[in-house]
């Protein structure tokens, strides 16, 4: 009699919650055939957060009118993005009766990470004066990773009427580490170019791209806008002007 696993491997999303392994023999059977199954995640590798469950299921067995057991097992989901494939076996130990009892292969769960972390701007607007000088932006994800992201800012001011420029180029990439800080600022430097009455200066900075790309959305656009600050004072050339009555123009 040979038992063996129906489905090879068993590949599940990781928010599947429970799901279903059966086990079958090949042939009828006049005596009751029982064994057991086991087996579990153990160690993973780091970019892996472990979802599985162990699995420790005695006493199943075999008889005149079951040729397919079944079982569930659960996988937890951890909310956590970017993981490799959580992969383990089960094994078929412990057959009573063990003569003429073949088992043919062991069981592998293989489990895919549905998660999906977004990337964004923490606002959407950012409003600056013409001289504030540095300046810092910030970038968060919403939910923590396994594997290293790295993703790119760009953003460039364009001529427009009444706008001096003074926004600098933005074309930076950042990286979030795997359980790391879901938050990370970048700087830039506004510069004063003492023109008066000019038009607020505004464009947009955005997410060009991410490593890796799958299991990652990148959010909306952000703009700034730098409002000029500079003042034009209209003044007299002195404080007295002083003529004779007969000077005609002064």
């Amino acid at each position: 009699v040979t038992i063996s696993f129906l489905e090879v491997p068993y590949e599940v999303s990781e928010n599947v919650g429970n799901f279903t392994v059966h086990i079958a023999i090949d042939r009828g059977i006049v005596r009751t055939l029982t064994f057991d199954v086991s087996g579990g995640p153990g160690s993973q590798p780091p970019s892996v957060v472990i979802s599985g469950t162990d699995v420790d299921e005695m006493g199943l067995y075999f008889n005149q009118s079951i040729t397919v057991v079944q079982f569930q097992v659960t996988i937890n989901d951890d909310e956590v993005a970017l993981e490799d494939v959580e992969e383990y076996s089960l094994t078929i130990t412990n057959t009573d009766p063990s003569q003429n009892v073949i088992v043919f292969n062991n069981g592998l769960i293989r489990i895919i990470d549905d998660d999906v972390v977004t990337v964004m701007f923490v606002t959407n607007i950012n409003t600056y004066n013409e001289s504030d000088g540095l300046e810092v932006l910030e970038v968060i994800i919403d939910r923590s990773i396994a594997q290293d992201l790295d993703v790119s800012v760009f953003g460039v001011s364009s001529p427009a009427s009444g706008v001096i420029i003074s926004g600098p180029t933005i074309n930076t990439t950042l990286t979030f580490i795997a359980q790391g800080n879901q938050m990370l600022p970048f700087s830039f430097v506004i510069m004063d170019d003492q023109f008066g009455l000019e038009n607020n200066e505004i464009y947009p900075i955005s997410f060009t791209g991410s490593t890796p790309t799958d299991g990652v959305i990148l959010g909306m656009n952000s703009s700034i806008v730098i409002i000029d600050d500079d003042i034009v004072i209209v003044d007299f050339g002195q404080d007295v002007y002083t003529f004779n009555e007969n000077d005609g123009y002064g």
